[in-house]
């Protein structure tokens, strides 16, 4: 079982990754038998990930080692902190992975695919530069430089 903050459970173990909380108990919620279930989903959400800071420096990151396994596995759903639509929405489309894919939990899974997290606040450096570097393929392909006018500049008399 995922939460909507990304908590993993399974019977009473609860999966705590180093990131923005550190809750440990495993209180898992009352109405699991009524969650979605999904044979697959890779979890992106987690406590904080619905902020602008959060979402690029630590959500943003998790993804981008997985964008090939996720395009070859379109049956896999992604627990997103918000449904598709919106600026993560964006995001994902700049570097090439289905926002359609989004759900937001709790839901239930089959199996659940949990990549690495940061420290709160702190960026993963090798994530962070691959994605800046898609974020700059993606500039450079949407937006081609325009050749600039020159202008003149003339001394009037």
């Amino acid at each position: 079982m995922v939460t909507a903050l990304g908590d993993v459970y399974r019977g009473n173990l609860k999966l705590v990754l180093d990131a923005c909380s550190d809750d440990t108990r495993a209180k898992v919620p009352p109405d699991v038998d009524r969650m979605p279930l999904y044979d697959g989903v890779f979890v992106i959400a987690q406590h904080w990930g619905r902020d602008v800071f959060h979402r690029m420096v630590e959500i943003m990151p998790r993804i981008v080692f997985f964008r090939e396994f996720l395009r070859d596995n379109p049956q896999i759903r992604v627990v997103a902190p918000k449904p598709p639509g919106g600026r993560l929405s964006e995001l994902f489309r700049i570097i090439g992975v289905d926002d359609t894919r989004f759900v937001v939990g709790p839901v239930h899974a089959k199996v659940v695919y949990q990549p690495r997290s940061s420290k709160c606040g702190t960026a993963s450096v090798q994530e962070s530069q691959t994605l800046s570097a898609l974020y700059r393929e993606y500039i450079t392909r949407e937006f081609p430089p325009q050749p600039r006018n020159k202008l003149l500049l003339t001394r009037p008399g």
